[in-house]
């Protein structure tokens, strides 16, 4: 099934933040010899963010450590597969996919649940 207008105006006109999806595309090996892993980065993209209330504390190296959860929604596109093994950056900052899901039966719609890596992307 297509699209519907309504379907497209109602999340595209909530799309409004540019998000990278940087796909893990393998290893490479440097001139000594060591393993470096390669990536790749997609974007920028359109998204529509919501940061979610249910983020939470987690005992991380025996410090209490706030864990901030965000979705995406972002088009969905056959050029791109998009996993758990992938991050994403938003204004600096680098989640980690949690769960990929279509937001609706016509699988216009990709909805990415993510949760914060850290401070900042660097």
């Amino acid at each position: 099934r297509a699209c519907t207008n309504f379907q497209l105006m109602d999340v595209v006109g909530r799309m409004r933040e540019q998000i990278s999806i940087i796909q893990k595309s393998g290893t490479t090996r440097d001139d000594s010899g060591a393993i470096i892993p390669t990536d790749t980065t997609i974007g920028p993209i359109w998204a529509a963010v919501e940061f979610r209330t249910t983020s939470d504390e987690r005992h991380l190296a025996d410090q209490q450590t706030a864990i901030t959860a965000v979705n995406f929604t972002i088009r969905n596109s056959p050029d791109r597969t998009i996993t758990e093994r992938d991050e994403i950056t938003y204004r600096g900052k680098l989640y980690a996919i949690r769960s990929v899901l279509d937001k609706d039966p016509t699988r216009c719609f990709l909805l990415i649940e993510t949760e914060q890596l850290g401070e900042n992307y660097t």
